[in-house]
């Protein structure tokens, strides 16, 4: 039985960290092709341009 819990655990902890890669990798590589600073500018609405919260940057929970 606890083989099963430590499966789900790993699987759970293995998924947040490759979210958590994926917007990196996905924010950085647009960063970069347009020749943004990947360090210091902040996350901007494509459409409106405001500064996204820290909030609005946790993945698949800020789309929920």
């Amino acid at each position: 039985m606890i083989g099963n819990d430590v499966n789900w655990f790993v699987a759970a902890i293995v998924g947040i960290y490759g979210l958590l890669a994926g917007s990196f990798v996905t924010a950085f590589t647009w960063r970069f092709k347009h020749k943004k600073n990947w360090i210091s500018d902040r996350s901007r609405c494509d459409a409106c341009k405001h500064i996204l919260a820290p909030r609005d940057l946790v993945p698949v929970l800020s789309w929920v």
